[in-house]
């Protein structure tokens, strides 16, 4: 942080102690930083507010876990490979299961 924005930096992690969350943490909205601003003395400018919104939107992508790819095999059950029928069913998704005799 440049040291003119030391300022937004506190202010930041301010916010940051009273943030909602839901199903992840929520945006801090112009209300709160509105509010933040009155409390404190002082409402930040506009081009503050823009750093703040940025910085909170970094923060979120942090605390948030990335989406699962829809495309990507999901682990249904675990199977045990002394578990015969359940090793068949699972190589005959790919191919027709051949037994091989010992030669």
């Amino acid at each position: 942080m440049p040291p003119g924005g030391a300022h937004l930096w506190e202010m930041f992690w301010e916010l940051e102690e009273t943030r909602q969350a839901g199903w992840g943490p929520l945006p801090i909205t112009y209300r709160e930083i509105e509010a933040y601003g009155r409390l404190m003395g002082g409402l930040p400018l506009p081009w503050e507010v823009r750093v703040l919104l940025a910085m909170d939107r970094a923060r979120r992508k942090a605390l948030t876990p990335p989406e699962e790819d829809e495309d990507a095999p999901k682990i249904t059950r675990r199977v045990s490979m002394s578990d015969y029928d359940a090793i068949d069913r699972m190589l005959g998704t790919f191919a027709e299961v051949v037994d091989v005799e010992p030669g």
